[in-house]
């Protein structure tokens, strides 16, 4: 799935959107989130998480690294 994040405004996706697009599951994800290896969610509720597909696009670039961890909920 190509998120060309240039030609539309971004997406919300959910923990098992991200999963299927990166091709791991919600545990890898969010092991990932805590390690600082993969980028946090840009909203996070009481019943509500969601990455902006941007960040999952520019993760599965190779584009996304440890200095965004700043970014990052804890």
């Amino acid at each position: 799935m190509n998120l060309n994040s240039q030609s539309k405004p971004n997406r919300l996706l959910t923990i098992e959107q991200v999963a299927a697009l990166v091709g791991f599951s919600k545990s890898w994800v969010w092991e990932r989130v805590k390690n600082g290896q993969f980028p946090a969610p840009r909203i996070r509720g009481h019943r509500s998480t969601r990455w902006a597909d941007c960040d999952v696009e520019m993760f599965m670039a190779g584009e996304w690294g440890p200095l965004m961890k700043s970014a990052q909920v804890a």
